[in-house]
């Protein structure tokens, strides 16, 4: 099942962070440093984006956290767990987030760099096909294509920011943000879907 909603980000993000318009020369990523989110894949990009910088926010695995900081490029900059404030502010002047992501559902990342007016380029796998296909600054690349997932990020990098703007102004993405900028959606979502595997089960067990 593909949830309309499953998702909300907080409406501050768009009052407080969104920018469009005034961005800086380097790529972000944000989330859980696990190889599932495609860390390993971000480290690949890295070395081909040697004159960009590209910042790096989350928690980080045990299991993975020596090798990782051991094998980081010079234009990685990894910031660890850092405060609302200081995240959203950096997502929000990047104008790339890289999210080479290999499982999830409805990512709230994605939800979040795009109400923040950041351009996206993430793999193909289902949830972001399903969810995030048709909005312009979601830039979609076949899963574990590292040199399009180059190329698409020197795009965007390359964009002027009247054109950057300009995707980020779609009617469509505007509409879909605004969907998704209430809870209230989402709960009434769960509840219509528990009532009716609810209703399921007591036709089967009368």
């Amino acid at each position: 099942r593909v949830y309309r909603y499953g998702n909300a980000y907080d409406k501050d993000l768009i009052y407080k962070y969104r920018n469009i318009h005034d961005k800086e020369n380097y790529v972000v990523f944000y989330g859980r440093i696990t190889p599932a989110k495609g860390i390993w894949d971000i480290i690949k990009v890295a070395r081909h984006l040697n004159d960009i910088d590209i910042v790096i926010f989350g928690p980080i695995s045990d299991r993975i956290r020596v090798r990782f900081l051991r094998n980081l490029p010079n234009n990685i900059k990894y910031m660890g767990y850092r405060p609302r404030d200081e995240l959203y502010s950096s997502v929000a002047k990047a104008k790339v987030l890289i999210y080479p992501s290999h499982i999830d559902s409805f990512s709230l990342v994605v939800l979040e760099t795009l109400a923040l007016g950041t351009s996206v380029v993430a793999y193909d796998i289902p949830a972001i096909r399903l969810i995030y296909g048709r909005l312009k600054p979601v830039h979609i690349v076949p899963e574990h294509n590292i040199k399009d997932l180059v190329n698409e990020a020197k795009k965007i990098m390359n964009m002027n920011l009247n054109e950057y703007a300009k995707e980020h102004e779609d009617t469509y993405t505007k509409r879909f943000l605004e969907e998704h900028s209430s809870w209230e959606n989402v709960a009434k979502e769960t509840m219509d879907f528990i009532y009716e595997v609810l209703g399921e089960r007591s036709q089967e067990h009368p």
